[in-house]
């Protein structure tokens, strides 16, 4: 049995139920109650137990009234804490900051209490980003907008890897197989344009 926590941010001092969707749908997967932390204001915590992998949104209301959280979450099969999207932080941040630290006078590096300005890019930051970095594979569900990994993956799949079976497009992940996005085509002999439907 796996516990899986979520934890989010939300107005102090509520009982919050928690719908649990996988991303993309508008079925609840599991529901849950979370009440705030005991010492840390603010903060709050969604058990559900035994969660297939895969990436979920969250969505908890107090009354019926919705909107005191909506985070994605990527979720595993294992007994942990998971921390929304939002909160994480990816190998775009590492990219950040290792741009950050190279373009600040040296010594000084990024200091989250106060903003930082980047007013030049060194050839070489620029190089270390785009040659030591590897993003995670992920794909913005339809309609949705994408972080730059996900556009990235996106176009880079949508343009190598793909199958045409009649009016349908099936772009395929890095593996070849798994499907990362549907086209439909508005006419299988002479296709004019076409419309992302997963």
């Amino acid at each position: 049995m796996y516990n899986q926590n979520l934890e989010f941010s939300a107005a102090a001092g509520l009982t919050l139920s928690c719908k649990l969707f996988t991303l993309g749908s508008d079925t609840v997967v599991a529901t849950s109650t979370a009440t705030e932390k005991v010492n840390d204001k603010n903060r709050y915590i969604a058990s559900y137990t035994d969660i297939p992998a895969g990436a979920y949104r969250l969505n908890a209301f107090a009354s019926g009234i919705g909107g005191f959280a909506n985070e994605v979450y990527d979720i595993t099969l294992s007994s942990q804490t998971f921390y929304p999207r939002s909160e994480s932080k990816t190998a775009l941040q590492d990219s950040f900051d290792a741009l950050t630290e190279r373009t600040l006078p040296s010594g000084q590096y990024l200091n989250t209490s106060s903003p930082v300005t980047v007013t030049a890019l060194t050839q070489s930051a620029v190089e270390d980003i785009f040659s030591t970095y590897t993003l995670s594979e992920d794909y913005a569900a339809s309609g949705q907008m994408g972080t730059p990994a996900q556009i990235l993956y996106f176009m880079q799949q949508t343009f190598s890897q793909f199958a045409i079976s009649g009016v349908y497009i099936s772009v395929k992940k890095l593996d070849g197989t798994t499907e990362a996005a549907k086209f439909i085509m508005n006419d299988k002999e002479a296709p004019t344009s076409r419309t992302r439907i997963l």
